[in-house]
Parts: C-alpha cells; sequence; structure tokens
C-alpha cells in the first residue's frame, strides 16, 4: 500500500533562488519525486513556490520517520522532518472469545462475527500465539484451519477490506486475544416430587439401579392420579431428552453389595399404566423441568415399573491413542440412562355398602298399587362409581329403583326410592342387580314383598281404601271411604282467677282429620266436687245455636286463621272501650329480626283481628226490661299487615369500575434531600375516596372501620348528610346517619413507611396473607397490600369495601455487568459511558470504586451521587449515563468493583472494571501534529 503526500516550498525570500533536494530520504519506505517548478531551470521566484512529491510505502504498521535537506544558495540548509504511520485496520473482534460449555468428548461450533471498521485493508492470519515472533507468516498457517487442541480455527487466512465481514473462530495475534470453553459431565438432581415419597417398606419389589422411588397412594381400577417430578439440569449444556418405561430389575442382592451394570437387564414395561409428560424434549442449561407422571391402572393388582431419563447423543470419550489407531472424523455419540426412577402404586377393589342389605316389605301390598321405600348405597370407594339398575318387570310385577343411573362422589351417600307395583297376588322373593362401571361384580338388592287381590269390608277406621277392578272395560276404580273424626288441640281449658257477674273468655281449637264437613254439637259437662246440680243448667249448642238459658260455660266457634305472636307486629293498646258514635285510635308497630347472609329484600305478612264484646257490666241484663247480647259471634275487624324487610346495604361510587378502592405509591418518595448527600426518611399517606349513597326509604345508620395501614381520613366531608347531635346514648357508637336517597364523601388514607419496606426481607409464613411481593418480566418489584374497609351498620350487620395498595420499590441495574477498557497508554485517560436505569419511582445513590491499594485514582466515576427521577409513572424505566474513566499507572493489569448503594436497596449494584495499561506506542492516542510533521 502507498500513501503519497506533497512537499511545497515556498520562497518567502526578495530573490529568486534555485532549490535542489540535497540529501533524500535515507529508508527505503519514503521517495520524493522531481520537483514541480514554476519556471525552467529550477529557479523558484520570490513568493512562487516548488512542489515535490513524497511517497510512503510501509512494510508493517509501525511508526516511521526520516528527514530531508533542501538546498538552496543561502548558508543554512533546511531540514524538513517526516514522519508517517498506516491506520490500522480495525477488527470487531472481543478479546475473549467464550465457546461456551461443551459435554466433555463433544463437540460445539461457535462462530464469531468479525468486520474491519478500519480504514485500510489487510490479510489477517491466524496461527497459535506460541509461535510469535516469526518472520513468514505464510508458514506458519494452515491449509484451511489451525489447530490449537482443544481449539480449531477456521480459516486461518483471510482478507477484508474496510467495511467487510467475515465468519471466523479465530483471533488475530496483534490483538492479542483467547479462546475459553469448559467441558462438563452429565450432572441431574431430582427436586421433589409431590405427595408421597421415601424408601422402600418391607416386602415390596424392588428394583436395583433405581436412585428414586415414587409411589402413588392406593386407588381404584380405572381410576386416574398424577404425580409432580421436578428435575433440574446442573450444567451449562443444555440436553436431549427422552423417557423408557421399563420392567423392574429383581436380582437379589447380598447386603452392602451394589447392582453390576453388566448384569443389569431392561425389558419394555407392557403393562402401559404409567405415562410421563413430556415425553421428549430439552433440559435447558442450569434450570429446572417439571414432569407429570401419571397411574392409570387398569387392573386388580400391583404395579411397579422403573422410568428411564435418557439423554440422547451424549459424546464418547475417544480411546487412548496408540502407534496403530487410526483417527476418527468426530466424536461417536450414544444415548446414556441419567436417572432411573422407581413407580410403584397398587389397586384395591371398590367398596360399596348397601343400607339396610335387603328391603322387606311387611304385609300384603294390593295388586296394582305402587309402594315405595327408601334405602341407601355408601360409596366407600378411593374415587367416584358410576351406577345402572336393571329393572325387573315379569308376570305383571314391577320392581325397579329411582333414579336408575347416576354418578356416587367417593365417601358419599345415596339415597335411592325402591318403587314396587303387583301384577297378581303372590309373593316375590328375588334380587335387583345393580351394575357399576369398572366393578368386577354387580351389586345385588335382595327384595321380599307380598301382594294379595282387592277387597272392601268395614272397619272401625276412619279412612279405608277401597279398589275395584273393572276387567270388562279396563276402568279403574278408587275411592276413599272415611268417617267423621275430629279432635281438639288441647283438650284440657284452665279457666283461673273467676268473678261473679265477669265473664272470661279462653279459646280452644278443633280440627277436622278428614276431608267431609263435620257436623259437631257442644254441652256442658260439669264436676260433682265442684259444681252441684241445683247451679247448673245444660245447654246443647249447634251451628245454629238458640241460646234460652244462663250458662256457666258459654262456646263459640271460629275458624283458625293463624298463631298468636306479638313478633314482629304489635297492636297497642290490646283492649280499649270506644262510646258511642265515638272512634278510637290504635298503633301497629313492626319490629324486624336481623336478616343474616342475605341480600335480598323479604316480605313479612300478618293480620290483627279485633273481636267486639257488645256486653255492659251495668245494663248487660235487666229483668223484664233490657236484654243485650254479648255478640261474639260477629265476625271480627280484620287488619291485613304487610311489611318489606331490606338489608342495610349502601350503593359503593368510586372512579374505577372494578369495586376496589386502589393505591399507588412509590417507597422512593419516602426520602427526603437533606443536602446534596444527606437525606431523611418522611412517612407519607396516599388519599382515596369513594361515595357512600343510600338507596333506602329509611335511615341508616353505621360506623366506618379500617386495619393498620389504611386509615379512614379524619375531616370526612359529610355534605348532604344528616349526623344528629341529639344523638341517643344506645347509637354512640354508630356515629354516622345517612338519610334516604342522600350520600356522603370517604376519604381513605394509605400510609406509607419505612417499615413496609422491610416486607421484602419476609419470607413463607412471616408474610401477612394480605401482603404480596409482585415480580414484573422486567425485574421491578412491588408489594400489594389489600385489605378491607368495613361498614358496620346499627342492627350489627356489615358491608366490606376491598381496598387494595401497590407500593412500588425503587430498583437499581445497570446497562452492563462488566466493562473492559482493553489496553490504554500508561498515564493517558480513556473513557466509556454505562447507563444508570430506575424502575418504580426515584431513589437517591451513590457509587464507590473498590480497587487495591495505590489503585484509587485509576477508575473513575462522574457523576458520584444524585437523585435518579423519571416523570413517567412508577411502572416506566428511565436512566443517567455514568462516565467511567480509566489512567493506567503502569505496565500492568488493573481491576476494580464499582457498588451503587441506595438507602432503599438491600442489595447494592455491581460493575467489574478492567483495564491493561501498555507502554507500547502503538495504544498512544493519536494527537495533532506540528506543521512540519507530514
Amino acid at each position: 500500500m502507498v500513501s503519497n503526500t506533497t512537499l511545497e516550498l515556498i520562497n518567502v525570500t526578495s530573490l529568486s533562488r534555485n532549490v535542489s533536494i540535497s540529501i533524500p530520504p535515507s529508508t527505503r519506505y519514503f521517495s520524493v519525486g522531481l520537483g514541480r517548478f514554476p519556471s525552467k531551470g529550477g529557479i523558484v521566484a520570490p513568493g512562487m513556490s516548488v512542489k515535490y512529491t513524497v511517497s510512503f510505502t510501509p512494510d508493517s504498521l509501525g511508526d516511521y520517520k526520516d528527514f530531508i535537506q533542501v538546498k538552496t544558495r543561502a548558508e543554512s540548509v533546511l531540514v524538513v522532518p517526516i514522519e508517517a504511520w498506516r491506520p490500522p485496520p480495525k477488527l470487531t473482534l472481543s478479546r475473549v472469545l467464550d465457546c461456551g460449555f461443551c459435554l466433555v468428548g463433544g463437540k460445539k461450533c461457535v462462530e464469531f462475527s468479525c468486520q474491519n471498521v478500519g480504514l485500510s485493508s489487510e490479510s489477517f492470519y491466524i496461527f497459535p500465539k506460541s509461535l510469535w515472533p516469526v518472520s513468514d507468516l505464510r508458514s506458519v498457517v494452515g491449509t484451511n484451519s489451525t489447530e490449537q487442541p482443544p481449539f480449531a480455527v477456521t480459516p486461518s487466512l483471510f482478507v477484508l477490506q474496510p467495511g467487510e465481514a467475515t465468519v471466523v473462530q479465530a483471533l488475530f495475534y496483534i490483538y492479542t486475544v483467547s479462546i475459553k470453553g469448559e467441558g462438563q459431565v452429565i450432572s441431574l438432581e431430582l427436586v421433589s416430587v409431590s405427595g408421597e415419597k421415601g424408601p422402600p417398606v418391607l416386602g415390596e419389589v424392588r428394583d436395583n439401579a433405581a436412585q428414586h422411588l415414587v409411589r402413588f397412594s392406593p386407588c381404584n381400577p380405572h381410576s386416574v392420579q398424577h404425580k409432580s417430578l421436578v428435575i433440574r439440569n446442573n450444567i451449562n449444556v443444555e440436553m436431549p431428552f427422552k423417557w423408557e418405561i421399563m420392567k423392574p430389575d429383581l436380582d437379589h442382592l447380598l447386603p452392602e453389595e451394589t447392582p453390576k451394570s453388566a448384569h443389569i437387564q431392561s425389558h419394555p414395561d407392557t403393562d402401559d399404566v404409567v405415562h410421563i409428560s413430556p415425553l421428549t424434549g430439552v433440559l435447558a442449561p442450569c434450570q429446572v423441568q417439571e414432569f407429570c407422571i401419571s397411574f392409570s391402572p387398569k387392573e386388580l393388582k400391583d404395579y411397579c415399573c422403573v422410568s428411564h431419563l435418557v439423554v440422547r447423543d451424549v459424546p464418547q470419550l475417544p480411546p487412548e491413542p496408540s502407534e496403530h489407531s487410526v483417527s476418527q472424523p468426530g466424536p461417536k455419540v450414544s444415548d446414556v440412562i441419567v436417572m432411573k426412577v422407581k413407580v410403584q402404586g397398587r389397586t384395591e377393589p371398590y367398596q360399596i355398602l348397601l343400607e339396610p342389605h335387603a328391603v322387606l316389605m311387611p304385609g300384603d301390598i294390593l295388586i296394582h298399587t305402587t309402594t315405595c321405600r327408601l334405602f341407601k348405597m355408601l360409596n366407600y370407594s378411593k374415587t367416584f362409581i358410576l351406577f345402572q339398575w336393571e329393572t325387573l318387570n315379569r308376570s305383571g310385577h314391577v320392581i325397579e329403583v329411582k333414579p336408575s343411573a347416576g354418578r356416587i362422589e367417593e365417601n358419599s351417600i345415596f339415597e335411592f326410592k325402591l318403587v314396587v307395583t303387583g301384577g297378581k297376588p303372590e309373593k316375590i322373593v328375588t334380587s335387583l342387580i345393580c351394575n357399576i362401571q369398572h366393578h368386577h361384580k354387580p351389586i345385588t338388592l335382595p327384595v321380599e314383598v307380598s301382594f294379595k287381590t282387592t277387597s272392601c269390608d268395614g272397619s272401625d277406621s276412619p279412612v279405608d281404601n277401597c279398589f275395584l277392578d273393572v276387567f270388562t272395560s279396563h276402568l279403574r276404580v278408587r275411592a276413599d271411604v272415611q268417617s267423621p273424626q275430629a279432635c281438639l288441640f288441647n283438650c284440657r281449658l284452665v279457666l283461673s282467677e273467676l268473678y261473679l257477674g265477669v265473664p272470661t273468655t279462653a279459646g280452644v281449637t278443633l280440627f277436622n282429620q278428614t276431608l267431609l264437613p263435620s257436623h259437631f254439637s257442644w254441652m256442658d259437662v260439669e264436676e260433682e266436687n265442684v259444681i252441684s246440680e241445683d247451679d247448673l243448667r245444660e245447654e246443647k249448642t249447634s251451628l245454629h245455636p238458640s241460646a234460652v238459658k244462663k250458662n256457666l260455660v258459654s262456646v263459640h266457634i271460629r275458624p283458625h286463621v293463624g298463631n298468636l305472636s306479638d313478633e314482629p307486629y304489635c297492636i297497642t293498646p290490646r283492649q280499649t272501650v270506644i262510646p258511642g258514635k265515638s272512634t278510637a285510635t290504635v298503633c301497629a308497630s313492626f319490629t324486624p329480626v336481623t336478616l343474616s347472609g342475605t341480600a335480598c329484600e323479604s316480605t313479612c305478612v300478618g293480620q290483627a283481628l279485633g273481636f267486639r264484646r257488645l256486653e255492659c257490666q251495668t245494663r248487660a241484663y235487666v229483668p223484664g226490661k233490657v236484654r243485650r247480647v254479648q255478640g261474639l259471634d260477629l265476625e271480627p275487624i280484620r287488619l291485613d299487615l304487610q311489611a318489606a324487610v331490606s338489608p342495610a346495604v349502601l350503593l359503593v361510587q368510586m372512579e374505577e369500575d372494578d369495586g376496589v378502592l386502589q393505591f399507588t405509591a412509590s417507597a422512593g418518595d419516602l426520602l427526603k434531600a437533606e443536602s446534596d448527600k444527606e437525606v431523611s426518611v418522611c412517612e407519607f399517606d396516599v388519599k382515596q375516596r369513594f361515595q357512600l349513597k343510600s338507596p333506602l326509604k329509611m335511615p341508616l345508620r353505621f360506623r366506618l372501620e379500617t386495619e393498620p395501614l389504611f386509615s379512614v381520613f379524619k375531616s370526612l366531608s359529610q355534605a348532604r348528610t344528616s349526623i344528629s347531635s341529639s344523638t341517643p346514648t344506645d347509637d354512640s357508637d354508630y356515629p354516622l346517619v345517612l338519610q334516604p336517597e342522600e350520600w356522603i364523601r370517604v376519604k381513605v388514607a394509605f400510609h406509607c413507611s419505612l417499615p413496609l419496606v422491610d416486607t421484602v426481607d419476609q419470607q413463607g409464613e412471616e408474610l401477612l396473607p394480605t401482603v404480596m411481593l409482585i415480580h414484573s418480566a422486567s425485574g421491578q418489584k412491588k408489594l400489594r397490600f389489600e385489605q378491607n374497609l368495613q361498614i358496620t351498620f346499627s342492627n350489627n350487620t356489615q358491608q366490606t369495601v376491598p381496598l387494595r395498595a401497590h407500593l412500588y420499590l425503587p430498583t437499581l441495574s445497570l446497562s452492563c455487568d462488566s466493562l473492559s477498557f482493553g489496553f490504554c497508554y500508561v498515564g493517558q485517560t480513556q473513557t466509556k459511558d454505562v447507563n444508570l436505569n430506575i424502575a418504580g419511582g426515584h431513589i437517591y445513590w451513590k457509587s464507590l470504586i473498590e480497587s487495591g491499594e495505590g489503585e484509587s485514582d485509576v477508575f473513575r466515576a462522574t457523576p458520584d451521587f444524585g437523585l435518579l427521577k423519571s416523570n413517567k409513572p412508577y411502572a416506566t424505566v428511565c436512566s443517567q449515563s455514568l462516565q467511567l474513566s480509566f489512567t493506567p499507572s503502569e505496565d500492568r493489569e488493573f481491576k476494580a468493583v464499582m457498588v451503587i448503594t441506595s438507602p432503599l436497596g438491600k442489595i447494592p449494584v455491581t460493575l467489574q472494571l478492567q483495564g491493561t495499561g501498555s507502554l507500547d506506542e502503538v495504544h498512544v492516542r493519536v494527537t495533532p501534529q506540528s506543521p512540519h510533521v507530514l
């Protein structure tokens, strides 16, 4: 490559000069062409110039110096120094080519992109560093690839023009890069098994080579059980796998004897009761894989198999080289069993019982009459059962079970109805069959019943049945023969505290037990030891009474209309006197009972009966002049009562439609700046509001309560509400009263404090059930607190308003974990930028660079503290650029760690720093040269 430049010599004197190059460049890398004079004869007039072309032809990337002597008629000689260097090619190739991880004996090909971003083209040679220096590069470069066991790079020679790129697996020697990789051995770990897991029990089948045991609990045939199996890949290489279900190896071994792999024989399991999902796939590097093991037995027996986890395409270690061995083109691969899991389970028969075990119907049942009996089926099996009852239909008899088919859950009881209809008179002894799905034999229910023909007999019973079968016309006739029969609900009536001339009233209830109207009459029956016959007059009273004599006891009949009760309705006064042509006022009150667990309106219906009595104590009867009946046979005055009971409830109106009052805060707001480098903790509240409206037609008295973290703001807005100042003492616990169709505005505060941030460190049972730590996909963290605002009404019913607060935790991160400055000339400073990212609010931070003794000024960060804050929502990420500088003081490698801390962060953020100082002038940063330097 040849570079040219122009040397211009200007005559600054007042005389014309002869100019010539007396001494040309002394090295072969520079050459000077003929001068281009403004006139013939090599003379340069005043103010004119002569130009020479200087050529530079380097053979390496070094720095070159030389000089030229220009001779004129002047006494002094003009010396022009020459300096030149070739712009080096610049490759985008890392100093360390990391090939990652590979199984021992395996082969891994990794491609690296290499681009020439320099200003000159070059041929690049790849060879082991141990061969450098070398005089002839081509002599040490292979034809296609260069090997440095255990690495090989391809191609070993390539040419890149500026901007061109290629794919290589090697390094250009000038950059002195290295290749690294790590061989690893297969390592898998069984992390957990859901449910029962443990050593074999005495007497069960054992496999000699199985490392783990999965035991399923006893179950019924054709049922399915599942277990979760978690396996971790402990190496950094992904491994394709497959599962094989094999029979166990049952060879007997002596105590402490280990099985020999040569004696272990594996045969595929033919029971097909164990299945694993996924059956094939790839185990990701250093990750866990969850497998689902299903156990679905079909028969009554014990099952045992061994699940082999097979890693596919595992390279085999090559044999030791010998003189007569022939090199193989590549490593051999095979499938390797890396884990054996024994799976064991057993089945039990279904446990089904009938209660009672047989149905025996006593007595005789008339033919063509349907009779029912109840019985139960108890399912004590390990799973649900499906049943199907068969119907007996022969000789005109029909015996069936309802329902005839269905499902009974495990450990459940199902009630059936046995329906029997006889077709002719005889005794039937049979069994009904119930088929149970997957059960080895059906369930039988013995039945014994006798049928008889129709007969009509007289009977003293109040109700008899008579069935007439008319076979000629096939018309069935049924009649109920009944005789009148009535009874008293209470057969004893006691009249206490009787006074002469003062009538007393009491009531009894007579119940008609038949479907026929019954005619009855009342009579007075006296006891001799109480009333003498001289003072007793007897009276018979019918439905049409005609009383003609004064009696001690009178019976008045009225229909039964309901039960007497003083709740929830009450009439006051209970008794009053209404003078002629006057009025009276009674008060009807309703006291509803507390509705528990219902959100619907309920209706309460009742009635009040007013019985009139027309007697007058002083003028009820005047012999020969006045006679006035009591009027007890008059129809009572009826007042129908109806009330609707609505549960105490308030309408909750929020800005959001999800029914939850939401709060959002950032833990970064707890910090306030006192000075440039000092912060203090200040607790704060986040307030939200909602409205409560009464939809009822009556005032509601209530109180509001919250749990810690939340509080009802003291200055409640009580616009358009009526809070009585004359509240009774009994209602002092319910200070708020909301009138019908009015509303109240409620403010609720979420209190944010530093102890809330410490909740992040709590794990397991220490963490409250109302607190949850949420991790987002971007690495952001926030705490979610859920509680309820309790509305307690004066009738002790409650209503809740869900409260939810999200506390964002500011999280610091860097754009990279390590930063390499490469080579830098000793004493010069090289800078690079990294981004400090924050999510979840603002945060105060400071940095500290930890380095070796005497190296405190080698690495620096600017700025080294500050406030990182974003005006956007908490969920967004904002960044700040940090400038890292490296100034080596010696010709060696330097390492340091930059630690970034924050008052709220438990774990600091670290950045690994590395740089190498060098005295090689190749790494000197180019600075502007003097005007004489080319």
